[in-house]
């Protein structure tokens, strides 16, 4: 299988809704731990909406997406942010649950890490650094992302608020809909199972939401996203709230400060726990990873 890439600028910092519905599962599964859902538990998929008759003059695939990069400061100024680094809040309403999120990315090569930390209950993290995926939190433990899932991981958030030209193998113009009340151009994006129909007001250009089906280990994934709160961090313009409903759950996602200072490297280090359970994949010398760790294992 080959290894997908973040796009070389991560011009999707200004609509993460790709790590909110990617990299919250965990999050989601820890609210839902109590009811133990099983395959047949899950609700069956509801059929896409139809849009409405479509005017004739629709814009083009290149049209949509040019108007999208100058809202957000031009190609030049998307193009010079090679790393940053985000601050704020994730909050799981239903399940009554907040806590401190940081997110750091930089390009050349490709790291990502999300964090999320929760009063009562520690940390939540996901990392993709290399060809390595993890999650760890503390009622699981510490597993390595599924082949399947990274891939999935690495094409959303490189393909959703990025240019979708290069993230998908296809992308259309099929209508013009509203989404939160706002009259949108939509574009339906795929790459192999995974499908992602994105929603750019027609006004602004603005990415404001996107309704994606991702498949990975635990079937197929469903996920709405609500992105606004655009505001200008230095030459470019970001999203600073991400309201997603994924597996049942409604997620929040809301950002008080973007820097695109230079991350320290240590940053990105593999885990112990994690370069273990690297070592034991390698070992076996198959795609068969270790379920897990312990919580507290010491390797």
């Amino acid at each position: 299988m080959p290894t997908p890439r973040l796009s070389r600028s991560p011009r999707h910092l200004s609509a993460l809704c790709a790590c909110l519905a990617s990299f919250t599962i965990a999050a989601g599964a820890l609210a839902q731990a109590e009811k133990q859902p099983t395959p047949n538990q899950q609700p069956a998929p509801q059929p896409a909406a139809q849009p409405d008759a479509q005017p004739a003059d629709l814009p083009t695939v290149d049209a949509v997406v040019e108007k999208f990069l100058s809202a957000v400061g031009g190609k030049q100024a998307a193009d010079g942010v090679k790393q940053f680094t985000m601050k704020g809040t994730l909050t799981i309403p239903g399940a009554g649950m907040s806590g401190d999120l940081t997110i750091w990315m930089a390009s050349d090569p490709e790291r990502m890490i999300m964090k999320i930390t929760l009063p009562g209950m520690g940390d939540i993290q996901t990392g993709i650094v290399g060809d390595v995926g993890w999650q760890s939190n503390p009622m699981m433990g510490t597993t390595l992302i599924d082949d399947k899932d990274l891939e999935s991981m690495r094409n959303e958030s490189k393909g959703v608020g990025s240019d979708p030209r290069t993230a998908f193998d296809e992308v259309a113009v099929v209508g013009i809909e509203p989404f939160e009340g706002t009259a949108c151009v939509l574009l339906r994006c795929s790459k192999g199972e995974n499908v992602s129909t994105q929603f750019y007001d027609r006004e602004s250009g603005l990415l404001i939401g996107s309704r994606d089906k991702v498949s990975s280990q635990m079937g197929t994934i469903e996920a709405t996203t609500v992105i606004g709160d655009y505001k200008e961090f230095g030459a470019v313009k970001v999203a600073t709230k991400f309201t997603s409903k994924t597996m049942g759950q409604s997620q929040v996602m809301e950002f008080k400060d973007v820097s695109f200072d230079p991350i320290d490297d240590s940053i990105f280090a593999l885990p112990p726990e994690v370069e273990t359970l690297v070592k034991q994949k390698k070992d076996k010398g198959d795609a068969a990873a270790p379920a897990a760790s312990t919580a507290n294992e010491t390797p």
